[in-house]
């Protein structure tokens, strides 16, 4: 529930709600890998990239072989 409801707010452009939804997310559920995901996109319209970089490495952690994670790490740290 949380992670389309910080997915929806990510599509309105409530960054600030979503990162929201996302942290509950991912209180309920720490292995959620589509609630760490989504931090980072908050992460990185923030311009925080630091944070982005260490949910999307726990990420990583959690679904090892998920290219587009791996991407989105690239992405961030460049």
């Amino acid at each position: 529930y949380y992670v389309a409801l910080g997915n929806a707010y990510v599509h309105l452009n409530k960054i600030s709600d979503a990162e929201q939804a996302y942290t509950e997310a991912t209180t309920i559920n720490p292995k959620s890998v589509h609630a760490h995901q989504g931090l980072s996109v908050v992460y990185e319209a923030q311009g925080n990239l630091a944070e982005a970089e260490k949910v999307l490495l726990k990420a990583t952690t959690l679904k090892e072989k998920d290219p587009e994670l791996f991407y989105n790490l690239g992405v961030v740290q460049l």
